[in-house]
């Protein structure tokens, strides 16, 4: 839940230019992650909530470093994290804990990822990096969000006890 807090904190985060993949803190997150600014940064932002949040607790990161969503869903299990499909989650919402990771697919390699707040009533409330409010998979900042459980179409990634 450290890395949730550490999201949290950066809520009100922004390109910087708007729409650049660029700034301060969206160049740190992706250089953390191990990649060059400019680049979508949604991955990189849950890779450094998580390095943050494990050098304050004085432990090893437990995500493996990748700024690629469709990367850590394939590479997840391997760093011990347990993974839950979408049609798992639906089917029992409460599956999910907070702090939980979600995985969107887009196709064509494009995914989307931020963390899970919470679920209630068929909705996650979500905190995720390079999105906006329309829910856009590129967009300017940190921002929460609600999304219809249903929505989220790979699954979710919990590092919980890891």
């Amino acid at each position: 839940m450290l890395a949730v807090a550490g999201a949290q904190a950066d809520a009100a985060v922004r390109e910087q230019p708007r729409n650049s993949n660029r700034g301060p803190e969206v160049d740190a997150y992706l250089r953390r992650a191990g990649v060059h600014p400019g680049l979508a940064w949604c991955c990189a932002f849950t890779y450094w909530c998580f390095d943050e949040a494990a050098q304050q607790a004085g432990r090893i990161n437990p995500m493996f470093k990748t700024a690629g969503c469709l990367n850590h869903w394939q590479n997840a299990q391997r760093q011990g994290a347990r993974r839950l499909l979408a049609r798992d989650a639906v089917a029992d919402p409460s599956a999910v804990p907070p702090g939980a990771i979600f995985i969107m697919d887009f196709g064509g390699g494009l995914g989307h990822t931020g963390f899970v707040e919470r679920i209630e009533g068929g909705y996650i409330h979500t905190i995720e990096g390079n999105t906006d409010a329309s829910q856009g998979r590129e967009g300017g900042g940190v921002y929460r969000l609600q999304r219809k459980l249903a929505s989220i179409n790979k699954g979710f990634i919990d590092y919980a006890g890891v």
